[in-house]
């Protein structure tokens, strides 16, 4: 019969199990890049917005202007001294057909291929939080195109004009 001493102390304790886990680890991490080739990737956090809350304070809307035509129209951002950046090409994929950017509002004319049921992309947006002073962020915008519009004897019929809940807006820094 083995005596048993007085117990640990729980630091002891502690650094035990912690030594035991380190060892646990180690045989892990070395089994898990036995053969294994290549590079291991880990997705980097992203910033946070420059300007968090900014795309609270513009409204947006959307609609079919014509049978194939959509055009997405964002007024001008009202907080932090925000505008948008005037002489920056806007972000989206070869549906976007044309494009006018003033100090008051952005306007993005798309043209989907019927089998496209998002449309997406980003405007440049100049601001100065007071805390961090003045930068450029994206602003980040999705459409849903719902249901499109048809012909019917010769008119176009189509849903009625999308409005801001079709139009998602959301904040992302610029690279």
């Amino acid at each position: 019969m083995t005596e048993k001493g007085p117990d640990p102390s729980p630091r002891q304790r502690t650094l035990k199990r912690l030594g035991c886990l380190s060892a646990a680890a180690g045989v892990a991490l070395g089994s898990a890049y036995c053969g294994v080739r290549g590079y291991g990737v880990v997705d980097p956090m992203p910033s946070p917005a420059r300007c968090p809350g900014l795309a609270a304070t513009v409204r947006a809307s959307a609609s079919w202007t014509s049978i194939d035509t959509v055009t997405v129209i964002l007024e001008a951002p009202r907080a932090m001294d925000a505008a948008y950046v005037v002489d920056a090409h806007p972000g989206a994929g070869p549906e976007l057909v044309s494009w006018e950017i003033k100090s008051s509002h952005a306007e993005l004319v798309f043209r989907p291929p019927p089998e496209q049921t998002q449309l997406r992309f980003w405007i440049a947006v100049n601001c100065s939080p007071a805390s961090i002073g003045p930068g450029t962020e994206r602003l980040q915008g999705t459409v849903e195109l719902g249901e499109r519009p048809r012909v019917d004897g010769g008119a176009a019929i189509g849903p009625p004009a999308l409005t801001s809940p079709a139009l998602i807006v959301n904040l992302a820094d610029s690279p």
